[in-house]
């Protein structure tokens, strides 16, 4: 339910996506929704959404993996400066108010002038 998924983020400082296949995941945007930094595959669809140092964090291989955490772990301010941009993001791009601001764009262009 969205309501455990909003614990587990309340209680998360960092939340991996290690996925390697290709995809897109809406708990990569529920994660940056709860202000949490998340850390994803370079090189993955996730990797466009949470840019590195930005809005998320990034590490490129399975063996880089646990270097990453421990590094991301290491800087808890970071963390938190990252998981307040990453929600402003969402906020920005991917609410439904933002959705409707760019179908509305839509309409206005291509409907009768």
């Amino acid at each position: 339910s969205l309501r455990a998924f909003g614990d587990v983020f309340a209680a998360s400082d960092l939340v991996v996506f290690p996925a390697a296949k290709p995809g897109f995941s809406l708990v990569l945007l529920q994660c940056m929704a709860a202000a949490r930094c998340p850390l994803v595959r370079a090189e993955s669809a996730h990797s466009e959404i949470a840019e590195p140092l930005l809005t998320g964090l990034s590490f490129d291989s399975d063996g880089g993996l646990g270097t990453a955490i421990a590094d991301a772990l290491a800087g808890p301010e970071t963390l938190a400066a990252i998981g307040r941009s990453a929600q402003l993001k969402v906020q920005e791009q991917f609410s439904l108010d933002a959705y409707a601001e760019r179908l509305a764009g839509i309409y206005r262009r291509v409907g009768p002038r």
